[in-house]
């Protein structure tokens, strides 16, 4: 499997930035649904999107749902003595199971998401592995329950307002939610 990476920088279009913005708000979409909300032909969106892949802009992930297969994320926060935290954190990165790696507290601790696909995988991790590593001072673990986001396409601003109100819609795209504060004003 072959996989473009971009080396430099590419230079995007105005349409091109569109198509991006349609992508996050609808992954799944076609390029005739997205050709349709954004005014274009489904031939400039397939070609400008096949582009965008093979200069490596756009990747395709696919990623599976923790929850629909019973599976259980935990966030953790390891407090490691002074310079082992890279080793560790290395290793944490290499593994299946570990989702992203942070530094924190000026170089002592480490946080981490994990998604076990076993409750013997995790408990091997955050029972075992982790609480017997000589450099690992303290092991806290939390169960995330739920996480919240904004909807599709709206956990990266970066390119919000690319798109009209109305060619968002099209996609399927829902107004970025707001929250009240209590006792304030909204």
């Amino acid at each position: 499997m072959t996989r473009a990476l971009l080396t430099e920088s590419a230079v995007l279009q105005p349409e091109d930035v569109r198509i991006i913005r349609a992508l996050q708000i609808a992954p799944r979409a076609s390029f005739a649904a997205i050709a349709a909300a954004l005014g274009m032909t489904e031939g400039a969106v397939n070609r400008r999107y096949r582009r965008l892949r093979a200069d490596g802009v756009v990747r395709v992930a696919g990623v599976v749902n923790p929850g629909a297969l019973g599976q259980s994320r935990w966030l953790v926060r390891l407090r490691c003595r002074p310079g082992s935290v890279v080793a560790i954190a290395d290793a944490l990165a290499q593994r299946d199971d570990v989702n992203w790696v942070a530094l924190s507290a000026a170089g002592s601790e480490i946080t981490c998401a994990t998604q076990s696909r076993t409750r013997e995988q995790r408990e091997d991790l955050l029972g075992q592995r982790l609480p017997r590593t000589a450099a690992v001072i303290d092991v806290n673990a939390f169960a995330m329950l739920r996480q919240f986001l904004g909807g599709r396409g709206h956990y990266w601003s970066a390119l919000r307002g690319t798109l009209s109100q109305e060619e968002e819609a099209a996609l399927g795209g829902r107004p970025a939610p707001f929250h009240r504060v209590p006792g304030g004003r909204s």
